[in-house]
C-alpha cells in the first residue's frame, strides 16, 4: 500500500487499551493488505493469525484466544459483523476493530436488506413523529440527535409501541412481542450498534430499528463520523501509521503494567 494513503488508522482513538499478550487476528479477503500488516506486526514481536473469510476466522477463534481482532465487514462468505456479536458473547474483553472501505450508510445493506438512513439534522417533536409514521419493516435509522430518544421515552410523546434496548447483550424475544419499533441506545460505538442490528436481522426481526449513540458530545460536535465514535477503521490507510499506533499502544500498556507491579510490591 502507498504510504501516502489517506484516512490513517489511530488505534489509540479507537480505545484499544487492553492489549496484553500481543495476539492479533486479522480478518480480510484482501490478502495483500493483511499480509502486509502481519509482516509489519510480526517484525515487532506480535503474534499474528490471518483469516481470509468468515470460515477461516471461525476456525482461528476455535484454535486460539486473541487480544485484538481486526475484522473486515464485507467478506466473500458473509458480513463480518455477524461474527462480531458471537465473539463479544464468548469473549467480552476482546477488542474488535472492524475495517471497511464503505460509507456508514452502506455498511448494513448486506444484512439489513436496505441501506442505513442517517438523520444528522435536529428534529423537533413534530418532525420526529412524522418520520416515525413513515417507517416500515427492515428500516434502520441512525439519529445523531439524542433528544429524539428522550422524546420517545416519554409515555405521552408517541402512540407507537416501542421496545428499548440499552445493553450490548442477547435481547429476549419477549420484549418484541407487542412492539412496533425497536430503539437501541448504547454507550459504546456505532459498530456495536451495527452488530446489534446484524444479530436482530439474522434472527428474523423485521421491525424498524432506531439507533442512538448515547454520547452527548456526538450531538454537540456533530462528530458521529469520527473513528472514536464509529469504532471502525476506514480504508485505505497508511500501514506505517498503523504500526506506529500499535507501538504507542503497547508502550502505554507496558507502562501501565509496570506501574501496577510497583504498587503491588
Amino acid at each position: 500500500m502507498d504510504n501516502a494513503s489517506i484516512n490513517k488508522v489511530s488505534l489509540l482513538s479507537l480505545g484499544v487499551d487492553t492489549f496484553m499478550s500481543n495476539r492479533v487476528l486479522l480478518v480480510d479477503d484482501n490478502r495483500d493488505l493483511i499480509d502486509c500488516l502481519a509482516f509489519l506486526m510480526e517484525d515487532t514481536g506480535i503474534q499474528v493469525s490471518k483469516a481470509y473469510d468468515l470460515l477461516e476466522a471461525k476456525f482461528a477463534l476455535q484454535q486460539d484466544a486473541f487480544d485484538l481482532i481486526f475484522l473486515d465487514i464485507r467478506l466473500p462468505d458473509g458480513n463480518g459483523l455477524s461474527l462480531y456479536y458471537d465473539i463479544k458473547l464468548r469473549q467480552p474483553a476482546v477488542k474488535i476493530v472492524p475495517m471497511t472501505g464503505f460509507r456508514l450508510e452502506q455498511i448494513l445493506n448486506d444484512v439489513n436488506g436496505k441501506p442505513l438512513t442517517l438523520v444528522n439534522r435536529v428534529l423537533d417533536n413534530a418532525a420526529a413523529a412524522q418520520l416515525m409514521d413513515k417507517l416500515v419493516a427492515w428500516d434502520t435509522v441512525l439519529f445523531t440527535d439524542f433528544r429524539v430518544h428522550r422524546w420517545l421515552t416519554d409515555s405521552y410523546a408517541y402512540n407507537k409501541r416501542i421496545a428499548f434496548l440499552n445493553e450490548f447483550a442477547v435481547p429476549s424475544g419477549e420484549i418484541f412481542a407487542d412492539a412496533e419499533i425497536i430503539a437501541i441506545s448504547l454507550e459504546t460505538t456505532l459498530m456495536d450498534l451495527f452488530a446489534m442490528v446484524t444479530y436482530l436481522r439474522q434472527h428474523h426481526v423485521q421491525l424498524p430499528l432506531l439507533l442512538f449513540l448515547d454520547k452527548p458530545d456526538v450531538v454537540q460536535a456533530n462528530c458521529v463520523v469520527q473513528r472514536e465514535y464509529t469504532g471502525c477503521v476506514f480504508k485505505p490507510f497508511d500501514p506505517q501509521q498503523f504500526l506506529d499506533d500499535v507501538d504507542a499502544m503497547l508502550m502505554r500498556e507496558r507502562q501501565s503494567f509496570d506501574a501496577s507491579k510497583r504498587m503491588s510490591l
